[in-house]
Parts: C-alpha cells; sequence; structure tokens
C-alpha cells in the first residue's frame, strides 16, 4: 500500500509477506543482513521482544516487524518513507529479505 502526501513530497509505502518460518528466524535473519550491510545502512531503533527494527541510508526510513501467524508462519510488515526523487525502499527490503529466507527457509507470499 502506498500514500502520497497531499500537500508535496512524501508519504509512506507499506507492503506484508507471509513467510513459512518462525517469526524469530525472520526478524533474526533481518538483524543479521542489516549488520551486514552496516556501510549502507543504519539501525536506529530495535525491539527484540516485538521484534521490530527501523532503520535508514541517510535519504529514507524503513522499519519491518515479524508477527508470529504460528510456529512456522510468519507476516513481515514492511513500512518505509516515500521520496519522489528515489525508488520505494520497501519493495527493495521485501525482495532481498525475501530471497535471503527464500534461500534458507523455503516459501514466501507477497502482498502489496
Amino acid at each position: 500500500m502506498e500514500q502520497k502526501n497531499a500537500n508535496g513530497p512524501g508519504g509512506y509505502d507499506v507492503a506484508a509477506v507471509v513467510i513459512e518460518a518462525p517469526a524469530q528466524k525472520v526478524y533474526d535473519t533481518a538483524i543479521q543482513r542489516l549488520q551486514a550491510h552496516a556501510a549502507q545502512v543504519k539501525i536506529i531503533k530495535q525491539d527484540a521482544k516485538k521484534r521490530e527494527v527501523a532503520f535508514t541510508n541517510g535519504a529514507q526510513t524503513a522499519s519491518l516487524q515479524a508477527n508470529a501467524l504460528g510456529d512456522k508462519l510468519t507476516q513481515l510488515v514492511v513500512a518505509s518513507t516515500l521520496d519522489p526523487t528515489e525508488p520505494s525502499a520497501t519493495s527493495f527490503v521485501v525482495k532481498k529479505h525475501s530471497e535471503r529466507l527464500r534461500r534458507t527457509q523455503g516459501r514466501v507470499h507477497a502482498r502489496k
């Protein structure tokens, strides 16, 4: 889902992905990927109990949350700010995280 600011630039973009993997594994993988790319992105808020993390590349900010739907089923919600001069960070995050989990866990079902 995407919402643009009626008063000019800005807004947000949100996507939800259902992943056949435990929520803690999804969250841990996200944290590992962010730490592996510390030169490009900075974690600005992290709540392990809620399995939520916010991060930025300096131009855009995004956050994600891994919600358990079952023992081995997770809803990953990704939201990012919109910058009219940049592509959506949400689509990039969902694609990269889904690719990584698909290689290690199995199926991923995305909706935007």
